[in-house]
């Protein structure tokens, strides 16, 4: 795979890395001298297109990237998508203005306008052109054109769809000859296993993925491409629900050689992230919420959950979802409200554990949004309760043990195993649960014996053990474990004593 891919944009990216004043020199001197064209990183101008009408009506939305307005210095194209939001190539770097409504550089009107911010994607590789998308944000809103929208999955351009695509660039693929005026044409969409086939022959597999969009149109004398000095611009799509923003200009083998289609950036995989700043969008302050380890006893513990509008849009929250045990919203101020840009809303969720148990939940948020319709905060909590071992959990042979009729081997012993419950806990909820209890005998085995229910009994909680020993134990030290279990309100514990049998 080639370290640096034939762009198409006007001029060589590595000058970035260089003053801002390197930059605009050698941009302003690109439209009269291209000798170093094929330097640059991804290129591209339409060959064999028509030039477009100087009338507002037709592409009102594209605009030209410029270095500088005087003298006047386009380099890369770009999309007007939202009033203050223009999507262009991230390899056509950071342009110091934009020019809209003037399809003849050459002419007079339009608006020119500063770009304040640049924000190429996160994970645009220059190298391979992954990801080659970039926002622009203006110093002021486009008063002037109205915004082309992203396409979103479901409109995506399928395999032999007609497209539109337009620029400023090259229009010889023999010559550099960048004319003043717009120009547009129509390419044809190829399947990325066909446009992979292609380009697998130069670079090896791998170069297209499925964020890529391949079009173009081999026909002889007539084949159609975008060229150097095109990059960035649109590749538009009739969808069923109107134009949309299929392509972004990005790179290609040569301009309109055959058989190599020009190389878009497939819009429709990163509107979500487009419209995350320029559309409706919102996301969490947190994406989960845990209220960690609350006793069950200790009643509801609430947490808030903030949702943040972090579009360039209203954003309205339709209403809540939510799922999981022991989870509920107990005030929405959600629910029906409008978030205007950098607003936002809370809802309080409460946590009240039903069982010493761990627990999972979610509470959803339903917007408008077209792209993240719905905005997932999980949730988790456990359920504690009081330790055992803290309670003072005693065992005790109650009474003497009695000789068992019919088998004159053993005896009969009682073991009464207590506790209280903490002071203001309610006794019908603690003394539930059973008492397990092991008596292990010298020179034998460990022996599970028997178990027994807690009950109230009068302050403390009481579970009465009988337990069948061998007669030869009596008046021996045995070793007593009584395990304490099966209480939601409480953790699981033991104690263990050393009893002489009576």
């Amino acid at each position: 795979m080639p370290t640096t891919l034939t762009s198409k944009s006007s001029y060589v990216l590595a000058v970035l890395v260089a003053t801002t004043l390197a930059v605009m020199a050698l941009a302003a001197t690109f439209q009269t001298s291209t000798a170093n064209a094929d330097a640059a990183a991804p290129s591209a101008k339409v060959i064999n297109g028509t030039t477009v009408p100087n009338d507002p009506d037709q592409w009102p939305y594209i605009v030209a990237l410029l270095s500088s307005t005087n003298p006047l210095s386009q380099f890369c194209g770009g999309t007007l998508v939202a009033p203050t939001w223009v999507v262009t190539a991230a390899h056509c770097g950071s342009p110091n203005y934009i020019l809209i409504g003037q399809k003849n550089l050459a002419g007079s009107g339009g608006q020119t306008i500063q770009v304040a911010q640049t924000i190429p994607h996160p994970q645009y590789n220059a190298d391979t052109a992954y990801n080659d998308i970039s926002l622009l944000r203006l110093a002021e809103p486009v008063t002037s054109a109205t915004p082309l929208q992203p396409a979103l999955p479901s409109e995506d351009p399928p395999p032999g769809a007609q497209v539109s695509i337009a620029g400023w660039g090259n229009t010889s693929t023999t010559a550099d000859i960048f004319p003043d005026e717009l120009q547009e044409a129509t390419v044809d969409v190829f399947s990325n296993a066909a446009c992979e086939s292609a380009y697998s022959s130069l670079y090896g597999p791998g170069l297209i993925i499925g964020s890529s969009l391949c079009a173009g149109h081999f026909d002889g004398g007539d084949s159609r491409d975008t060229c150097q000095g095109d990059s960035g611009g649109p590749l538009v799509y009739d969808s069923p629900n109107g134009p949309r923003l299929a392509g972004i200009t990005s790179w290609g083998e040569g301009c309109a050689e055959e058989p190599y289609p020009g190389v878009y950036a497939r819009v429709s995989s990163f509107v979500g992230w487009v419209l995350g700043y320029t559309g409706k969008a919102a996301k969490p302050a947190q994406s989960s919420v845990d209220f960690g380890p609350i006793s069950v006893l200790a009643g509801a513990y609430v947490k808030p959950i903030t949702v943040v509008s972090t579009g360039s849009q209203p954003i309205t929250i339709h209403g809540i979802e939510q799922a999981g045990l022991d989870f509920a919203v107990v005030a929405d101020g959600c629910s029906g409200v409008q978030l205007a840009p950098g607003a936002f809303c809370n809802v309080d969720v409460a946590f009240d554990p039903s069982a010493v148990i761990a627990r999972s939940g979610y509470v959803k948020f339903v917007t408008d949004a077209p792209t993240v319709p719905s905005i997932k905060v999980n949730v988790f909590g456990s359920g504690s309760g009081f330790d055992s071992k803290s309670l003072k959990l005693t065992v005790k042979q109650s009474r003497k043990a009695k000789r068992i009729k019919k088998r004159r081997n053993q005896i009969l012993a009682r073991y009464n195993v207590t506790f209280k419950p903490p002071p203001g806990t309610p006794r019908t909820v603690m003394c539930k649960g059973t008492v397990r209890v092991w008596v292990k005998i010298p020179r034998g085995r460990r022996l599970l014996i028997s178990k027994g229910r807690v009950k109230a009994n009068g302050s403390t909680c009481l579970a009465v053990v009988k337990v069948r020993l061998p007669k030869r134990v009596k008046r021996k030290k045995t070793r007593v474990t009584a395990n304490f279990s099966g209480n939601d309100a409480m953790i699981a514990g033991r104690v263990a004593k050393t009893l002489r049998v009576k």
